[in-house]
């Protein structure tokens, strides 16, 4: 019976992409380099902030690392509310979710400072168990660190909950802690970028979520099934 579920934050609840544009291209104004396309953020997502602004700095300019992560802190702070938008059905997911009692875990590698804001501003009225995002000397996904931390508290076996994510961090993140992984298609990741991490399931619209639970809660579906 899955009784809880884990969703990564950035390309699979929330499209952050034109928020997360908007703090880069302001720090690569500062250093007089060129802006990024929300297509170019989006292929250097992943690994946690930190590691989006190492790859859009110039190869040989990352002695600017640490300056520009700070940089990041200020002007990400000032935006990341703007554009940032929830993907299509996940907020009917939510409340569904909601409805039948089954516990919400967000784990993410965006600052943590940011994610407990989001959820509160783009997810009004929906209630969520814990959100974790990348804090000091913990290690980030894909190790499982804190999404253990998240079964631990919700006090389930690994068989009652599901990871669910866009990338491969996502599905490597959910294997290494030995959950049934759902990878979602709507997020930044395509399916060849998670070509050596075959995920347990696949969603192309957030409903798929559903049909996934019912399935491995023996409960009849009505309606299409989700692609395996």
């Amino acid at each position: 019976m899955i009784k809880g579920i884990i969703f990564d934050l950035d390309g699979t609840l929330l499209d952050t992409s034109y928020d997360l544009q908007t703090a880069v291209n302001k720090i690569m104004d500062d250093y007089g380099f060129n802006h990024y396309s929300v297509k170019e953020i989006i292929e250097r997502v992943g690994n946690g902030n930190k590691k989006l602004i190492e790859r859009c700095l110039p190869k040989d300019r990352l002695d600017l690392l640490d300056e520009a992560v700070e940089k990041f802190y200020e002007y990400y702070a000032n935006c990341y509310l703007e554009k940032t938008i929830p993907y299509d059905g996940i907020i009917d997911l939510l409340k569904e979710l909601n409805k039948r009692k089954i516990l919400i875990g967000v784990n993410t590698n965006k600052f943590d400072l940011f994610c407990e804001n989001l959820l509160k501003e783009k997810f009004e009225g929906i209630d969520f168990f814990k959100c974790i995002g990348s804090r000091d000397n913990i290690p980030n996904k894909p190790d499982p660190y804190s999404t253990n931390e998240i079964i631990n508290e919700m006090n389930f076996n690994k068989d009652e909950v599901l990871f669910v994510g866009d990338s491969d961090v996502d599905i490597k993140t959910g294997k290494n802690a030995e959950l049934k992984c759902i990878w979602v298609s709507w997020g930044f990741r395509s399916l060849e970028d998670i070509k050596d991490n075959e995920p347990d399931f696949k969603a192309n619209k957030a409903s798929d979520i559903l049909l996934v639970i019912d399935k491995l809660n023996n409960k009849p579906i009505v309606v299409n099934p989700v692609t395996k």
